[in-house]
């Protein structure tokens, strides 16, 4: 499927993509809304999915998935 978004992109395409999964993925992203009742966050996935800003969203906290020893998806 990133294989399509990256097809996409080169073409000057947007696309808006809803999800609860989140993992290394994320990195192929240009820009990221954290989203939980309200906006918690908007920019680049390395802005928006800090150890703070997911502490907002969820009330407890997880893992980054940009740090370096995370290597799975979770899903929320």
């Amino acid at each position: 499927m990133l294989d399509v978004f990256d097809e996409l992109r080169s073409q000057g395409k947007i696309l808006l993509l809803s999800t609860h999964e989140w993992g290394q993925s994320l990195s192929k992203l240009d820009r990221l809304l954290l989203l939980n009742q309200r906006l918690i966050a908007a920019g680049t996935p390395q802005e928006v999915m800090t150890a703070e800003n997911l502490q907002q969203a969820y009330g407890t906290y997880l893992q980054n998935p940009f740090h370096q020893d995370f290597d799975s998806t979770l899903v929320c």
